[in-house]
């Protein structure tokens, strides 16, 4: 379950970690780390994801106030 703050949330300036720690290597981190009821104060927090796959990014919703990890998974295929 994400981690749920009653009221507002404050990120702080600088970096924020985000470790993964998963039980398969190289997990494909996904979904709610981390939901908020009230303000959302930013103060220029920027995102280190460690561990997991290095396209995994941490995507801070505003609108649905909630901070979630995607990570793009998938094949690439060329039709020529």
């Amino acid at each position: 379950a994400p981690l749920a703050v009653t009221g507002t949330l404050s990120l702080p300036a600088g970096t924020v970690v985000v470790e993964i720690d998963g039980a398969v290597a190289n997990p494909a981190a996904y979904g709610v780390v981390m939901t908020w009821s009230g303000l959302l104060n930013d103060h220029g927090a920027v995102w280190e994801v460690r561990g997991g796959r290095t396209q995994t990014a941490v995507i801070v919703d505003a609108d649905a106030k909630q901070i979630r990890l995607v990570t793009p998974t998938g094949t690439l295929f060329f039709v020529l």
